[in-house]
């Protein structure tokens, strides 16, 4: 499956949980857009997603996702950005994905958990002190992703309540995952963060307000 990706967007100005985005062909859809990040953990790294659920159709279309090691760009002794050794592409930071999500989607809202204290420690401090991050980010915790999260991912899954890319790094990812919970065995940060994301809708989900 190919996502379609808007060209821009706008909030609705009766409701700052709507987003409109504008697609080609004069197409505007409502969207509750909400994003979710797995902090680099171990030799795991680090995964973002950012997504929007449908207001009428009521399913969550996954419009990006990003690995990362580091909040800023990963960069080499003389300055320029470190290739990625795993294919093309560069060690670009949380903050980039961030800022291009603000600007296209109106979306600094997050969502994280099931990761140690600490984790979040690390990581959410230095997110909160850069100074390239914009103002208006929030990062949220989800209490009992580990312990709600996987059962409810395996049931969005059954009643396909979400959509992303065919053959991306997540739906490896997930198809993993749901192979594997037989066996009871663990998922990488790109499963903990669909996870987070279902979970955190579900936490916080879309309020109509001021009709």
């Amino acid at each position: 499956m190919i996502i379609v990706k808007p060209f821009t967007s706008d909030k609705d100005s009766n409701n700052h949980y709507t987003t409109r985005l504008h697609f080609r062909n004069e197409v505007v859809k409502n969207f509750y857009m909400r994003g979710a990040v797995a902090w680099p953990e171990g030799k795991k790294e680090g995964f973002a997603i950012m997504a929007g659920m449908d207001l009428i159709e009521k399913v969550v279309i996954i419009f990006e996702q990003f690995r990362f090691w580091t909040i800023e760009n990963w960069l080499k002794p003389d300055g320029t950005i470190q290739e990625r050794e795993d294919g093309p592409g560069y060690h670009l930071g949380l903050i980039q994905f961030i800022m291009e999500n603000l600007s296209l989607y109106r979306c600094c809202t997050y969502f994280w958990g099931g990761q140690h204290v600490d984790v979040w420690n690390r990581f959410g401090r230095e997110i909160y002190t850069n100074q390239q991050t914009p103002k208006r980010i929030e990062l949220i915790e989800v209490p009992y992703v580990k312990e709600i999260g996987p059962d409810l991912l395996l049931e969005k899954l059954k009643t396909r309540k979400f959509k992303g890319e065919s053959d991306s790094w997540l739906e490896k990812s997930v198809t993993q995952f749901a192979n594997m919970q037989a066996a009871d065995t663990g998922y990488d940060n790109a499963a903990l963060a669909l996870m987070t994301l279902v979970s955190g809708m579900d936490f916080q989900p879309w309020v109509k307000v001021n009709e």
